[in-house]
């Protein structure tokens, strides 16, 4: 029994839910007829609205100014078309509707694609939000000059609509109002309209002029996006912004005057246009990001120091030819003047303390740049691709990050001051002219590909104070000829000096503790190498490659741990008694080399030496009379030596050469002694 009245609860409050669900369901109708269903908006006033078009519902529809309640015999007036009202009946040609209709509702006729004939009445006043959204075979339509509101994409994707005329009692033109009527060609905005809103013309393709009256102070986010015909544009006078993406891609525009009443531009604002020249005028405080990208942007650029804020990509990929930066901002910002290929001048003030990443990047015009004393870093790839020929870093930078100077293809001098103390992998990689550079030590660090490729770099000095030459740091540099390593240094990484010809004498400092593998494999014309005292692992193929070297000096007193592969190129000799590199080594440690299976393996003949017989030491270079030397560049000139050898040292005692020869050179900039017999000279290149 319990267990029956249980049950029986359950049905009835099911049942009562269903008759509190179908009473409000936008389904239960007050009242219907043969065609249409009812709701009642005023009983006092007998006015009620078409709710629901009944199923099936096709051809010429005409909607009844007047229809009766069969329930009550109660005539009322049809005042209005409701919300969803013919919403997908794609089989109605055409739709008359009578003189009392005052409103239509929100997505009244929506997707009703099969409407080619529609007349609003005079009556109307409100249509609704994507009240005739794809409506799609309208071609004109007249809105009455009652009308007052006209809600979000009212019209949008009626793409067949050619013309519209908007009343003067509209005051605003909603979000979407027009989406993607690609056929709207003309459309006149009346005097009283005071805003447009987002997106509100957004693919409208055959739109080629637009004159948008005085009276509008706002226009919304792409509001004009994928215009791809419009061509000319007359913003009203009035007008503070210039929203994101408001005339995005529009492929055709040239004609267009920012108002002086205009604060701020949005990002993508200009995004791919075709401007060319454009004034922007002094009321602008900020420039968004990318705000004209692509945007055909040319001529000279003037930013007025008004500006407050120029975002990402602003001018990237324009045509303009010189630029000066506003003395306001302290920073270029990220991608700012990126592939600008007619960039020929940039004028930076000393207010500007940072250049952003890729801010120059691909710049193949700007040959010079003046860098201000106020800077205090360069941002990865910020000259990456330019056309520079030479830069001269101020004191003031710190800071130089990733392939900020890498593949310009003309730069053949670049001054880096001690003040840095970082500089990114590949800062200069693939400069194939680059000459001569100095490596601060300040920097510590000559990081990853820092001079990779750099093919044509002959003169190398890395400062005192640099620690480590990371991997791949001079891998490529084919042509260095004259190479200081410095006696901080404490390790050498992969490859570091892979495949370079470097100078026939190479001295590893004695703070040298590790260098890694291939650090200098394939290094073509290496003839005599000194290892330092404090080695203590070599790396497998290091010196791979070095098929002329002849001796190897080693201070280390226990021999550094090898590999089977570390001096491989002497590998190839079919017996170790043709071996003819010599192995040096200080007194009294032969016999570990000797003992040590892979040291024999590589040196047939170990050589013991006194302390000050190792190149990395030099006797005092002293002398009586004076010899006459004269520099051109960087040649020394020797005079009165006859026939007897010259030996140049620098200043730490390393021989950089001896011979013959009267003009020695080039040689990289620095203090030399020069030496003939007892004569002797001091000289500064």
């Amino acid at each position: 029994m319990k267990r029956t009245n249980k049950i029986r609860a359950i049905v009835r409050a099911i049942a009562l839910l269903f008759i509190i669900f179908t009473a409000n369901c936008s389904w239960a109708y007050d009242f219907s007829d043969t065609n249409f269903s009812y709701n009642i908006i005023s009983e006092m006033e007998r006015t009620c609205s078409v709710a629901k078009a009944k199923d099936g519902l096709q051809g010429n529809v005409t909607i009844p100014e007047k229809v009766v309640s069969a329930s009550d015999n109660t005539e009322y007036t049809v005042v209005s078309v409701g919300d969803g009202a013919f919403s997908g009946f794609t089989l109605i040609m055409s739709i008359k509707m009578p003189g009392t209709i005052t409103s239509v509702g929100n997505k009244a006729f929506y997707n009703c694609y099969g409407i080619s004939n529609l007349t609003l009445p005079g009556s109307v006043t409100t249509i609704g939000d994507s009240a005739f959204y794809s409506c799609s075979r309208i071609e004109n339509l007249d809105i009455p000059g009652n009308v007052t509101h006209i809600g979000r994409g009212a019209f949008a994707m009626c793409i067949n609509l050619e013309g519209i005329t908007l009343p003067e009692s509209v005051s605003s033109i909603a979000d979407m109002m027009f989406l993607g009527c690609k056929a709207l060609a003309d459309i006149k905005i009346p005097e009283s309209v005071t805003s447009i809103g987002d997106s509100a013309f957004i693919g409208c393709t055959a739109l080629s002029t637009m004159s948008i009256p005085n009276s509008v102070t706002s226009i919304g986010t792409a509001a004009f996006r994928n215009c791809t015909a419009l061509e000319s544009v007359k913003l009203p006078e009035n007008l503070a912004a210039i929203a994101d993406s408001t005339f995005y891609s529009c492929t055709a525009l040239r004609n267009v005057e920012i108002p002086h009443a205009v604060t701020t531009i949005g990002n993508w604002a200009f995004y791919d246009c075709r401007l060319g020249r454009l004034e922007i005028p002094e009321s602008v405080v900020s420039i968004g990001d990318y705000a004209f990208h692509s945007s055909g942007l040319s001529g000279d650029l003037v930013i007025h120091e008004t500006v407050k804020h120029i975002g990402t990509g602003a001018f990237s990929y324009t045509s303009i030819s010189s630029v000066k930066w506003p003395e306001t901002l302290t920073t270029i910002s990220e991608e700012a003047f990126l592939f600008c290929r007619s960039l020929r001048e940039v004028v930076i003030p000393n207010s500007v303390v940072s250049i952003g990443p890729d801010a120059f990047r691909e710049c193949e015009r700007l040959e010079s740049i003046t860098l201000p004393a106020s800077l205090k870093s360069i941002g990865h790839g910020a000259f990456l691709f330019s056309g520079l020929r030479s830069i001269d870093i101020p004191a003031s930078v710190r800071e130089i990050g990733s392939s900020a100077l890498s593949y310009c293809d003309n730069l053949s001098e670049i001054k880096i001051p001690e003040s840095v103390k970082y500089i990114g992998q590949y800062a200069f990689a693939g400069n194939d002219k680059l000459e001569s550079i100095t490596f601060p030590g300040s920097a510590e660090t000559i990081r990853k590909g820092t001079f990779f490729y750099c093919e044509g770099l002959k003169n190398v000095t890395i400062g005192e104070g640099v620690k480590n030459i990371e991997q791949e740091a001079f891998n490529n540099c084919e042509s260095i000829e004259n190479l200081k390593l410095p006696e901080t240094l404490d390790s050498i990484g992969i490859m570091a000096f892979y495949k370079c010809r470097l100078p026939q004498n190479l001295i590893i400092p004695n703070s040298v503790t590790y260098i890694a593998p291939q650090a200098f494999a394939y290094w073509w014309g290496l003839k005599k190498l000194t290892l330092g005292r404090s080695l203590i692992k070599i790396e497998w193929d290091a010196f791979g490659g070095s098929d002329e070297l002849d001796s190897v000096y080693c201070l280390a007193e226990t021999p550094p741990e090898i590999n089977e592969t570390t001096f491989n190129s002497l590998l190839s000799y079919e017996s170790p008694e043709n071996f003819p590199c010599t192995l040096f080594v200080p007194i009294g440690s032969k016999s570990k080399y000797m003992a040590d299976e892979l040291w024999s393996k590589f040196f047939v003949n170990i050589v013991e030496i006194a302390d000050d017989e190792f190149p990395t030491h030099i006797k005092t270079v002293t002398g009586g009379e004076k010899l006459s030397v004269n520099i051109d560049g960087n040649t020394i000139i020797v005079s009165g030596n006859g026939a007897n050898r010259v030996e140049v040292y620098t200043i730490d005692g390393q021989l950089v050469y001896s011979g013959t020869q009267k003009n020695i050179g080039p040689l990289a900039k620095g203090i030399y002694i020069v030496k003939c017999g007892n004569k002797t000279n001091k000289i500064s290149l």
